[in-house]
């Protein structure tokens, strides 16, 4: 098995060329440190998160004590990680009893019964609900970086880019506290 082989996402790619403030952590020699937490990622590493368009996010339901767990669209700043949601969500429930939340970013590649690629990112973190407009920045920010990584997000956006359902819909910012890697050899 090789290790994973990866190439960044052109959206990336420009935002990193034209808009260093996007990505303010990304160093010249690629590697991302997470500010005072000191977590690391290589240059393929911080290449596949990056490039990536489904993660997987769960969180845990404290009355059951049972997992939850749903793909997500995700973005990457460089220092966290923000997905959107319905204000009514399993997930939110979740995060608002107090669950922290992991998300999990993989790609398993297989040919001829062999694999091929096998590779991923298990991030574990706080969450955070940003509502609009109470915590309209980071909303905004978190929802802007969506919009710019799945430009679908803009058939669900008024022209001044706010969410045209912003009182039911929520942007969830995770911040790293640890990472679980494998394949990235």
């Amino acid at each position: 098995m090789k290790p994973c082989q990866l190439t960044l996402n052109p959206f990336y790619t420009k935002s990193l060329r034209v808009n260093r403030t996007l990505f303010p952590q990304y160093l010249k020699e690629k590697l991302l440190i997470y500010g005072s937490i000191g977590l690391m990622l290589s240059a393929k590493e911080a290449d596949f998160l990056l490039s990536e368009r489904v993660a997987r996010m769960a969180t845990i339901n404290t009355a059951s004590e049972s997992p939850h767990v749903v793909p997500i669209c995700f973005a990457f700043d460089g220092q966290n990680i923000y997905t959107t949601l319905g204000a009514d969500s399993k997930r939110l429930k979740n995060i608002k009893k107090g669950s922290k939340a992991s998300v999990l970013i993989d790609k398993y590649v297989e040919e001829d019964g062999e694999w091929k690629i096998l590779c991923g990112l298990l991030i574990y973190g706080d969450a955070r609900i940003l509502a609009y407009p109470e915590d309209k920045d980071e909303f905004m920010y978190g929802w802007q970086l969506l919009i710019q990584k799945y430009p679908q997000y803009k058939l669900w956006a008024n022209p001044d880019l706010t969410p045209k359902d912003r009182e039911k819909r929520r942007i969830v910012k995770i911040r790293p506290s640890k990472i679980t890697r494998w394949g990235f050899g």
